[in-house]
């Protein structure tokens, strides 16, 4: 509510008579605009216009004035907060506001992300290859399923086995978790050495299986139900041991990103509380939620590029870092620049807010629409500052 005393002649914007320099009004309209906007843009209505004798406040009267449409999505009722759904008919109406700008979540988020894309990206691995394996890891391959002096695999047979019998996903996390797959696993062949042991070296015919499964089985063939089980125990074995790296890299993620958000958010904190834009308490609760905000954007971000290359884009991964990393590093730069002038300016900018009003609310069952009803409390309101009936 506004007296228009120390400011130009401006008019009704409901009934477009001029409003005195002595009457008070309803507006819109901040103490100071900046030079680019005009008064003009602002709206002003007479609490009680002597020219128009109407009985309710020029607001009201323009509020009456209005027709309705369909809504194209679904908000909230400015005037009674229910919901409006797509195709009820609404008001709409605008208010010129200052807006305090806040600590973007999305900055937050971001700066999380090139901490998780930058541990992942250090950390990614190609696939162990065969001649790498320590040299224990290495010889079980040569020997597995081969008891009984039927001697070794040769070089090529064995690398074959290491390559078709250890999912890449398990060879990817290194000899660790190649020496975990491979705990308390025996080689079984599917035909068994009695029934054709000239396919006993073949690594097609070797499954890795459980050795109490593959003692208990003796000299059978391997059927359909041993094979299924077999597989199933051997993914599972798989997906334990990339979960396990990427939720090792994910905690080094979340640490990490929010170490790196935590010092930027309170800057931040301290500069709004300086210029008196924000409380302490709320500065405080902003930096521990975008802190969080990051951790978890990080975790996230560094477990998924974990499980995707572990499944066969770490070669991609590896090639990509040196240029995800800078990249990373370049755009949480930049956010955090901004987030420091926005934290800094003295204005805060005007922004004009769209308002929505059901032309008719069943749950609140009012003869006057909810835009009317509005109108009428701020212009009651508006009045009551005045001093005015």
């Amino acid at each position: 509510m506004h007296n228009s005393e120390s400011l130009e002649s401006i008019q009704c914007a409901g009934c477009g008579h001029t409003i005195g320099l002595d009457e008070s009004f309803l507006s819109d309209l901040p103490e100071d605009i900046s030079e680019e906007l005009s008064r003009a843009a602002f709206r002003a209505f007479h609490l009680s216009c002597q020219e128009c004798n109407a009985g309710v406040s020029c607001y009201q009267a323009y509020a009456s004035r209005q027709t309705p449409f369909a809504a194209q999505f679904s908000t909230r009722c400015y005037g009674c907060e229910c919901l409006i759904s797509t195709g009820e008919d609404v008001f709409r109406d605008t208010l010129w506001v200052r807006t305090v700008v806040e600590s973007r979540e999305e900055y937050a988020e971001a700066g999380g992300k090139f901490v998780g894309v930058g541990i992942a990206a250090k950390n990614a691995r190609q696939p162990v290859s065969f001649k790498d394996l320590p040299f224990r890891l290495r010889r079980k391959f040569f020997t597995a399923g081969l008891g009984n002096g039927r001697g070794t695999r040769t070089f090529a047979a064995a690398q074959d086995f290491y390559r078709t019998s250890v999912p890449r996903s398990v060879r990817s996390m290194g000899p660790r978790a190649i020496r975990e797959y491979l705990r308390g696993k025996e080689a079984s062949h599917i035909k068994s050495v009695k029934n054709a042991p000239g396919i006993a070296r073949l690594s097609d015919n070797v499954l890795w299986e459980r050795h109490s499964r593959n003692v208990k089985r003796g000299a059978a063939n391997m059927g359909f139900g041993d094979r299924l089980r077999a597989a199933g125990t051997n993914g599972i074995d798989a997906a334990k041991s990339v979960g396990k790296r990427a939720i090792g890299d994910a905690s080094k993620a979340t640490l990490w990103a929010a170490l790196t958000e935590l010092p930027v958010s309170a800057a931040e904190g301290f500069i709004r509380v300086a210029k008196g834009k924000k409380s302490k308490e709320e500065a405080a609760k902003d930096a521990a939620s975008n802190t969080v905000r990051a951790g978890v954007a990080g975790g996230v971000v560094a477990a998924g590029f974990i499980v995707i290359a572990a499944f066969g884009a770490g070669k991609a991964l590896v090639a990509a870092s040196p240029i995800l990393v800078p990249l990373g590093v370049a755009v949480y730069g930049t956010s955090v620049y901004r987030r420091m002038g926005e934290a800094l300016k003295d204005d805060e900018p005007l922004q004009r807010i769209p308002l929505y009003f059901h032309a008719s609310c069943a749950e609140c069952g009012d003869d006057l629409s909810c835009f009317e009803s509005f109108a009428a409390e701020v212009s009651a309101f508006g009045a009551g500052q005045d001093g005015t009936d």
